[in-house]
């Protein structure tokens, strides 16, 4: 498939009992091939449904690009970006909102409450290892415990 100038191809892999889709296209100022792997699906057909959709995205131009900047990053563009069209004392309530240190621990926490996998909330705000990210938020942890023991005793009434 054609995408401006860029050749698009997109397919469909198993990996265990997942499957994933796989878009491949060339970077317009390298050359080079890139591949982006998008995963969690359970069956070849939604695997095959989100290749379509994936690659009509890319085609229109809907799609963004996966990159590695940070949530504090991006607001600090933004508040660049919004200076000249707000009043000073507006974009100093700005500052003082999305200051990168307390945005970052907010995020974690929220993603964490919401059930995202600490190994990925750990990479987000750039902790080494998990361990940091799990003492940092342990105050978070309880009701998760609670939710998985809750989980897990429904799985052995099912069975009893």
């Amino acid at each position: 498939m054609l995408c401006g100038e860029v050749l698009m191809r997109g397919s469909v892999v198993k990996k265990n009992d997942r499957w994933y889709v796989v878009i491949e296209d060339r970077d317009p100022a390298t050359g080079a091939r890139k591949r982006r792997w998008h995963s969690g699906f359970r069956t070849k057909r939604e695997a095959q449904a989100a290749c379509n959709e994936l690659a009509a995205a890319m085609q229109r131009g809907d799609c963004l690009q996966a990159n590695r900047q940070t949530v504090g990053e991006f607001a600090q563009e933004w508040l660049v970006t919004i200076a000249p069209t707000v009043r000073p004392s507006t974009l100093d309530k700005y500052q003082r909102d999305l200051r990168a240190h307390g945005l970052r621990h907010t995020w974690a926490t929220i993603a964490l409450q919401t059930g995202i996998h600490p190994r990925v909330v750990q990479e987000r705000p750039g902790h080494s290892n998990i361990s940091i990210t799990l003492q940092t938020y342990s105050h978070v942890l309880p009701t998760m415990h609670d939710d998985a023991a809750i989980s897990v005793a429904a799985l052995f009434m099912l069975r009893g």
